[in-house]
């Protein structure tokens, strides 16, 4: 093989590598504050500040996700297999969300119209026992009227 070639498939395998693990450490502290955020023994309520935090590892997640279908498609040698068409149609909202980020100076008039906060929301389902659960939702910015969030139902009904 050429020493060239080589030397390219590690510089993609090292992005590969990195994507992978900055988008696994960044869920790992969101699982951690969403289960803090959710927990029924206190009734706190989220800061400023931990919204931030939720949203930093939330795009982290987005962002690398995003590199990582870029560098898959570029890296010389990984073939157009059925796991690759699987991970990249498995993937793709991933690359909604972050081009809408990217352009979300061109949806202000949508998200003023919908009455929704310009970074969305996010929302989760705690099991606290095998019949108790709660459904939680971080919803970052002011709201003029009452907004309706659209939430999925976890037992599919």
């Amino acid at each position: 093989m050429d020493s060239e070639l080589i030397k390219k498939q590690r510089a993609f395998f090292d992005g590969i590598k990195y994507s992978i693990d900055i988008a696994v450490l960044s869920y790992n502290r969101l699982e951690q504050a969403l289960i803090k955020y959710s927990n029924k023994e206190g009734n706190s309520k989220p800061t400023s500040e931990d919204f931030c935090r939720a949203l930093i590892d939330v795009w982290s997640i987005i962002d690398s996700i995003f590199r990582l279908r870029k560098i898959i498609e570029s890296t010389p040698g990984i073939e157009n297999s059925p796991e690759r068409k699987i991970f990249f149609a498995q993937t793709k909202k991933v690359e909604d969300a972050r081009h809408y980020i990217q352009h979300v100076n061109e949806k202000v008039s949508l998200i003023l119209h919908n009455n929704t906060s310009l970074w969305g929301s996010l929302s989760w389902f705690r099991i606290h026992s095998e019949k108790e659960g709660t459904i939680c939702s971080l919803k970052p910015g002011t709201y003029f009227d009452q907004e309706n969030t659209p939430m999925v139902n976890p037992s599919g009904k």
